[in-house]
């Protein structure tokens, strides 16, 4: 384990404590944030194969996914509980004059916040595996919860293994599959993408259809 990871899950509390985010984005210990979103993520925006309307980008950090994802047919919402996440994402959103009303940040709990709508499209890249294990089963509940029936939601299995101890905990498809198979979602389209997010990982696109 790296130094900076230990210091993450030391701040974290293993991922449960939520200030302990924004203090490792005051200090810089972001080991998790790549600098842009993932080519696959660009690919399919480009082809328009996601759903238009809402998309909403859970622990959204430095906001470059929903940055992506915004567009004149949909309206992109990263959420984060760092307030120093979100004040790094109007920046960079800004800079690159992008609207504010096609691009949204706001600052919060994913479990509790009041979105007001349900969205077409969830996308979360790491937010799950972010989660302590005793998260998981609300984490499927909430999203089946915030999307609207026949929309979508992507997830990207990262880091595959099964070592202990985390953020960030072991992912495996088996484990998606438990958490959201139950509540309706089913894969529709999966991708190897070890080569954009090594050592090993997998694109998944699910759609809720009850």
């Amino acid at each position: 384990m790296s130094e900076t990871v230990s210091r993450v899950r030391q701040l974290t509390e293993k991922g449960a404590k939520v200030e302990g985010w924004n203090d490792c984005w005051k200090a810089g210990l972001t080991p998790w944030d790549r600098g842009s979103s993932l080519p696959i993520l660009c690919e399919l925006c480009k082809e328009d194969a996601f759903p238009k309307g809402y998309a909403l980008v859970p622990g959204c950090g430095r906001g470059y996914d929903v940055l992506t994802l915004a567009s004149e047919s949909r309206v992109a919402i990263g959420l984060d509980c760092s307030e120093e996440a979100m004040k790094q994402a109007e920046q960079l959103r800004d800079s690159r004059g992008i609207p504010r009303e096609r691009a949204q940040f706001v600052v919060g709990n994913f479990f509790d916040y009041p979105f007001g709508q349900k969205f077409n499209l969830v996308y979360d890249l790491t937010f799950f595996c972010a989660l302590p294990p005793e998260s998981r089963s609300k984490w499927a509940k909430r999203m089946k919860e915030i999307i609207e029936p026949g929309g979508e939601l992507v997830t990207v299995v990262f880091p595959i293994g099964d070592y202990e101890g985390g953020p960030p905990y072991a992912m495996s498809l088996e484990l998606y599959k438990q958490f959201l198979e139950p509540l309706g979602f089913e894969s529709f389209y999966m991708k190897n993408i070890s080569d954009q997010l090594p050592p090993s990982s997998i694109f998944v696109r699910w759609k809720l259809c009850q």
